[in-house]
C-alpha cells in the first residue's frame, strides 16, 4: 500500500465525518424550524383532543398504575438523578469521563429548551371535564411541547449515540441495531405513557420527539467538540479494538445508520492488506 492510497483514504473518511456532521446540523435546524412552526399553529387548537380522550380511557387497572408510574418517575428531580446514575453507569463500563460527561451534558442542552419553549407557546393543557380518566391535579407548566417526551428522547437518542461511540469488535452492527430499537420503543412508550396521563396532545408528544430526535445528534457533536479540546489525558477516550476515538461521531449524519457497515468493509480492506 503506498502512502497516497492511504491519504486518499484518509481524505474520504474525513469528507464523510464532515458531510455527516453538516447533515447533523442542517436536520436540527430543521426540526427547531418544525416544532416552532407547529407551536405556532396548534396553541390555540384543540383538534386532536379525541386521540388524547382514546388513550385516555385505558387509564384504568394495571395499565392506568403503570402510565402514573412512568410518568411520576420521570417528573424533573427524579430525571435528573436517573441521568446522574446513567452517567455512573457509563463511567463504569467505560471508564472514560468524557464518554459520561458528553452524555450527560447533551440531555441536559437537549432538554433545557423545552421549558423555554412552553413559555413562549403557552399552549393550555386537555381539559379534565373532558377526560373519561383525568389525573387529579394537571402539571402546572404549560403543555407544548411534552418535557417527558422530550426528556427520554434525548436520552434514548444519546444512548444510542454513546453505543455508536464506544462499541466495538465483530458484533457492533448488532450492538447498534439493538440500541436503536429499544430508542424507538422507549420513545413510543413514553408518547403513550402522557397521552394516556391526559396531560398532552398528541402534537405536544410529537413536536417534542422532533426536537430531540433531531437536536441531540447536533448537540452531541458540539459538546464532544468543546470536551475533546479539554484533553484525552483528563477525561480519557472512548477507543475500540482498533484503537480510535469515535467519541462525538453520529454515523455520518444518522444515529448509527450505516457506519457499522462501513467500519466492517475498512477493516475487512486491512485483513487483505496485511495477507498481502
Amino acid at each position: 500500500m503506498t502512502f497516497s492510497s492511504k491519504g486518499a483514504r484518509s481524505e474520504a473518511r474525513s469528507g464523510a465525518r464532515n458531510d455527516g456532521i453538516a447533515m447533523t446540523i442542517v436536520g436540527a435546524v430543521v426540526g427547531i424550524f418544525v416544532v416552532l412552526m407547529t407551536g405556532l399553529t396548534v396553541t390555540g387548537s384543540t383538534s386532536d383532543l379525541p386521540i388524547t380522550q382514546f388513550f385516555n380511557s385505558w387509564r384504568t387497572g394495571f395499565v392506568g398504575s403503570l402510565a402514573d408510574a412512568v410518568y411520576w418517575a420521570f417528573e424533573p428531580t427524579r430525571a435528573v438523578a436517573f441521568v446522574v446514575l446513567l452517567m455512573a453507569v457509563i463511567y463504569v463500563l467505560r471508564a472514560s469521563i468524557r464518554l459520561a460527561l458528553a452524555f450527560g451534558l447533551t440531555i441536559a442542552v437537549t432538554w433545557l429548551p423545552v421549558a423555554g419553549i412552553k413559555e413562549l407557546f403557552q399552549r393550555p393543557r386537555p381539559d379534565r371535564a373532558l377526560l373519561t380518566n383525568a389525573v387529579d391535579t394537571l402539571p402546572a407548566d404549560w403543555g407544548f411541547p411534552s418535557g417527558h417526551t422530550a426528556f427520554i428522547t434525548a436520552v434514548a437518542v444519546a444512548l444510542v449515540l454513546v453505543v455508536v461511540a464506544s462499541a466495538s469488535g465483530q458484533k457492533r452492527a448488532q450492538k447498534i441495531l439493538t440500541a436503536r430499537v429499544l430508542a424507538a420503543v422507549a420513545i413510543v412508550l413514553i408518547v403513550a405513557c402522557v397521552l394516556t396521563e391526559g396531560v398532552h396532545y398528541p402534537t405536544d408528544a410529537l413536536a417534542s420527539v422532533v426536537w430531540s430526535t433531531s437536536v441531540t445528534p447536533a448537540v452531541w457533536i458540539v459538546v464532544n467538540t468543546l470536551l475533546k479540546k479539554v484533553g484525552p489525558v483528563s477525561l480519557g477516550k472512548a477507543t475500540h479494538g482498533d484503537g480510535k476515538d469515535r467519541l462525538g461521531e453520529v454515523e455520518h449524519g444518522k444515529v448509527g445508520h450505516g457506519g457499522a457497515g462501513a467500519h466492517a468493509r475498512h477493516l475487512k480492506v486491512q485483513e487483505q492488506v496485511q495477507e498481502k
